[in-house]
């Protein structure tokens, strides 16, 4: 009788815990034992440039040059972590603080990238693509999706210039597989603009309106570059339309801005833009219809405004970043 309990024991087991494959059919491909958020924290990065130093302190992760000013880089390979082809919503902090006074932020120009080498650079042969590039002076969050590619499976910060007796800091890292909205268009379709966050084609009016509260002085709409990356300039400039208007004179009320929106290689994908209402409306349902056309992308990008109760139309607290034309 004695000889039966192993097997007993076994088969009460596999009742409870079922199959070795049910317990591990569900985990992603590219599931380790460390979580990725772990990971980040407890893996040191590979230094190159001139950082020769590293650490960790308060959750951040930091790199720094004893040795004076210069560039820094620190990075880690994921190449077991992520999988290829999949895309990935990755955001965290970075910021730039003195050596003998971590509370102290500092100033100086930061990149967080992807590349094929721990330099990140796109010298020597290397590729590298942006996730974030920005003057930055205090701690500063960081968002981007990205495509793992496994030619550039190297992911960290670059400091590009800084001041000696400085450190540059990354923490509170999060990686999601995730969608962009760009990549739900069709490959056919990559000339596109999301207009407050609905995908229009080329020579395409955007479904639905964009409300503005009644008595609204300006009219604001965000334009999100569509394809994946920016990989070459792109400009718009803002125009109204007679066509499609109910109570608004547009040619006489209103006033398109007298620039032009440019993307460029680092640049944030949204954009705001802003038309001045001079003769308000307090008509719920007057509408006026406005557009956008420029180089670089495809055709001209239409929407209307709607004067709709209750409305909320307001710019963001910090507007996206973009270069100096």
């Amino acid at each position: 009788m004695t000889t039966t309990w192993p097997l007993l024991l076994s088969i009460l087991a596999f009742a409870i815990a079922g199959p070795a494959s049910a317990q591990t059919g569900d985990s992603p491909p590219n599931e380790t034992a460390l979580p990725i958020s772990d990971f980040f924290a407890q893996t040191p990065m590979t230094l190159a440039r001139d950082a020769d130093q590293q650490g960790q302190d308060a959750g951040a992760r930091y790199i720094s040059n004893s040795n004076g000013a210069g560039n820094i880089a620190g990075s880690w390979n994921l190449s077991a972590k992520l999988t290829p082809g999949q895309s990935y919503l990755i955001t965290g902090n970075v910021r730039l603080a003195r050596n003998d006074d971590h509370s102290v932020s500092a100033t100086g120009r930061v990149l967080v990238r992807f590349g094929s080498g721990a330099e990140l650079t796109t010298l020597y042969g290397q590729k590298s693509t942006n996730l974030f590039d920005k003057t930055i002076t205090e701690k500063t969050p960081f968002s981007g999706h990205v495509t793992f590619d496994d030619k550039l499976p190297l992911f960290g910060i670059l400091g590009i210039g800084i001041a000696e007796g400085l450190r540059l800091e990354i923490d509170d890292i999060t990686v999601t597989p995730s969608v962009p909205p760009w990549g739900l268009i069709p490959t056919k379709m990559q000339k596109i603009l999301l207009i407050n966050d609905v995908p229009v084609g080329g020579n395409s009016l955007r479904k639905g309106t964009i409300a503005i509260p009644p008595g609204a002085k300006q009219a604001h709409v965000k334009l999100t570059y569509g394809p994946a990356e920016i990989r070459s300039t792109a400009f718009v400039r803002a125009n109204i339309s007679n066509n499609g208007a109910k109570g608004f004179n547009p040619g006489h009320d209103i006033t398109p801005p007298d620039q032009a929106f440019f993307w460029r290689d680092g640049d944030d994908r949204d954009v705001w833009v802003t038309f001045e209402i001079a003769n308000p409306s307090s008509n719920v349902g007057d509408r006026f219809r406005a557009s956008v056309k420029g180089a670089g992308l495809a055709g001209w990008f239409g929407f209307d405004f709607e004067v709709v109760a209750g409305a909320v139309n307001t710019l963001p607290a910090k507007l996206p970043y973009h270069r100096p034309p």
